[in-house]
């Protein structure tokens, strides 16, 4: 549609030369700012003069230069007339403007889509199914859920208070073959927690004594979960006599799991791993490891930054 401008009149300074046929008029001076911007239909008429079809003519105005009118001649069915110095050049609503108001209503209300796009859309209280749509702006940074017992489902699996849904976790059924690879698995994707030490430990006769800096404390996500637990010291020695010795997973003072081992004076002996696995409760627990000998003498256990002894606690 054309553009509009209120109180877009003025008269000719410069007439159309010849005056039936000439495509150039001159408006006074500085009053072509009066109009709206080319193109837009506008009635000549002698001035004093109510527009009829016999005094006037619809010119289009096609491009203004200051006061200088490009237009084209006997527009809306009239006919060109003597345009002369003094007529009334004004910008007012005629048929076209009417018709092309109707023109623009009757396209819409057939048509169900919107400029610049390609489908149909909908009202703003219908559903309608997005596809092939990317958001950009604005982007949904929170996804409600509709109500407090539903939780929110995005492609078949549901999340509910922050987590997956119990009833719809990511579980052996809902993984295809190959869908996680090594280099998806972080290096604690399964571990709870892991300490270790790399200096010899000296530990004296006849106690159970907790090794330094091998205790570790981890969380068991809700609902249990069964854990394994791996001790391991690399080797021990003795140098007064043989001694048997134990090699214990504690948590507090309960003892989870031993191994026996025997050493030899004056000899560097691996020392047996101890291991254990249980289903445990959620929540904080602290695990250890410990060793309890009957020795006569003292017992260096053997750990370096090389060849550490550890305790790890896994999820399995």
């Amino acid at each position: 549609m054309d553009a509009h401008k209120n109180f877009s009149i003025s008269t000719v300074a410069t007439a159309p030369s010849p005056v039936l046929s000439g495509t150039s008029l001159v408006v006074s001076s500085g009053e072509g700012a009066l109009f709206p911007t080319p193109p837009f239909n506008a009635v000549a008429v002698p001035s004093g003069a109510l527009p009829i079809t016999s005094n006037s003519e619809i010119i289009r105005v096609t491009n203004i230069s200051t006061d200088t009118f490009t237009i084209t001649r006997a527009q809306e069915t009239t006919t060109a007339k003597s345009i002369a110095v003094g007529w009334v050049i004004m910008a007012g609503v005629t048929a076209k403007t009417l018709t092309d108001i109707e023109d623009e209503i009757t396209i819409h209300e057939a048509d169900t889509t919107v400029h610049g796009t390609t489908g149909n859309v909908v009202g703003t209280t219908d559903a309608q199914t997005l596809t092939n749509k990317t958001l950009t702006a604005p982007k949904a940074d929170v996804i409600a859920e509709e109500t407090s017992d539903n939780g929110v489902t995005v492609d078949g699996l549901n999340i509910k208070d922050g987590k997956l849904n119990t009833n719809n976790s990511v579980v052996t059924n809902n993984i295809a073959n190959a869908a996680v690879t090594n280099t998806k698995l972080s290096t604690s994707a399964i571990t709870l927690g892991y300490a270790e030490a790399t200096t010899n430990q000296t530990v004296a006769t006849g106690t159970i004594t907790d090794l330094t800096s091998l205790t570790v404390t981890v969380t068991v996500p809700a609902g249990g979960r069964r854990l394994k637990i791996t001790g391991f010291i690399p080797t021990a020695v003795v140098s007064v006599s043989a001694e048997e010795s134990k090699l214990l997973i504690r948590e507090s003072t309960t003892v989870l799991s031993m191994t026996y081992n025997r050493f030899e004076p004056g000899n560097n002996t691996a020392v047996s791993p101890v291991m254990y696995s249980a289903v445990v409760g959620a929540g904080s627990h602290t695990y250890k490891l410990s060793v309890d000998h009957n020795a006569t003498a003292s017992v260096v256990y053997g750990m370096a930054a090389t060849y550490p002894g550890f305790i790890l606690v896994e999820l399995i």
